[in-house]
């Protein structure tokens, strides 16, 4: 009986050793420093501001306001496309492999030559700081957090290949292709002015019992005797709600050239407020061969597709198809009936 008493108490022992070496291992596991792989941020809607730092210390600056995200200094509207595939990447890339140990040295050489240094913030607060290095060939990116010395393979999920591409901008390829955006009820005049053919050219007004007007931009043009056309000059003017383009082209070598000469069209619009917005549009053709920025391609697609650059009154360059924006070219005597 003794004996068997004995063994009871020791077999105990024996399992409260073993738990206690199990907590152990536990406390020493949790203690695991796990940091310099913790690159993916759960709520993306917490990240206010975005810097891309190139090495050569080009800097891509994002900032949101309300829902809106902009960049640089003028604070041009960045593409909701582009900025929803980047704030996607920011929530979802995870580790894919861990890099041979024997790479490292190099792995982080060529980082510290090409790498990006990604930094997010919630206003002034430094959320994560890492660097963004060069496609892997097995798939996926090279990443280093700021002040540790692992790097990793990271994947984005359910997506294949690498994709530093995403993190590696100049500014105007982030703009939004949206180049107007109005409340149109709060329109309450529009100025189209076609310089060489001034008796197209027209001025429609609202007054304060909602009716249209359309008269004659110049003095020298006769005046229509007919009725006007509500209906036409409601949905002309409906018309000016959105309009996208094909590429922002603030870049282009060819922006002085289209700011010198005289515009096919002139469109001014009027709000309720007091506030003003210009855009010129010019035909692309006219450009062909003037200093060779038009490609091979680009010169065969205008036999088939018209296409206008447009100035805008912020100063950005577009180019839009003939058929989207022609809605805008209307002359005097359309809305007459």
């Amino acid at each position: 009986m003794k004996r068997t008493v004995l063994m009871v108490i020791a077999l105990l022992l024996l399992c409260l050793i073993a738990w206690f070496g199990y907590q152990k291992s536990s406390e020493k596991g949790n203690s695991i420093d796990v940091s310099d792989r913790e690159f993916a941020i759960s709520d993306p809607s917490a990240i206010t501001r975005i810097t891309f730092t190139q090495r050569t210390g080009h800097k891509i600056d994002l900032q949101k306001k309300g829902s809106l995200w902009f960049v640089g200094d003028d604070q041009k509207r960045v593409s909701p496309n582009i900025m929803k595939n980047i704030l996607r990447t920011l929530q979802e890339v995870q580790i894919k492999f861990i890099p041979p140990k024997k790479h490292t040295k190099k792995i982080i050489n060529e980082i510290n030559r090409l790498g990006i240094q990604v930094d997010l913030y919630n206003g002034d607060e430094l959320l994560k700081s890492y660097f963004v290095g060069t496609n892997v060939q097995e798939g996926g990116t090279y990443y280093l957090m700021q002040g540790k010395i692992q790097p990793y393979v990271m994947e984005r999920k359910l997506d294949v290949g690498g994709f530093r591409d995403l993190f590696h901008y100049e500014e105007y390829e982030l703009y939004d292709k949206k180049f107007m955006s109005n409340d149109v009820t709060k329109i309450t005049s529009v100025e189209v002015d076609y310089p060489k053919d001034k008796p197209n050219s027209f001025r429609v007004n609202k007054n304060e019992e909602g009716v249209f007007s359309v008269d004659p931009l110049y003095s020298t043009t006769r005046r229509e005797a007919t009725i006007i056309d509500q209906g036409k000059v409601k949905a002309y003017l409906n018309g000016f709600d959105t309009m996208f383009s094909e590429s922002n082209d603030n870049d282009s070598k060819i922006i002085d050239k289209i700011k010198a000469i005289i515009p096919f069209a002139e469109v001014n619009i009027f709000f309720e407020d007091g506030t003003e917005k210009k855009y010129k549009f010019y035909p692309v053709s006219a450009f062909i061969g003037t200093d060779g920025s038009l490609n091979t391609i680009e010169i065969l697609n205008l036999h088939y597709i018209e296409r206008f650059f447009v100035l805008t009154y912020e100063g950005d360059l577009y180019t839009s198809q003939k058929q989207l924006i022609r809605k805008f070219f209307r002359g005097y005597s359309y809305f007459h009936q």
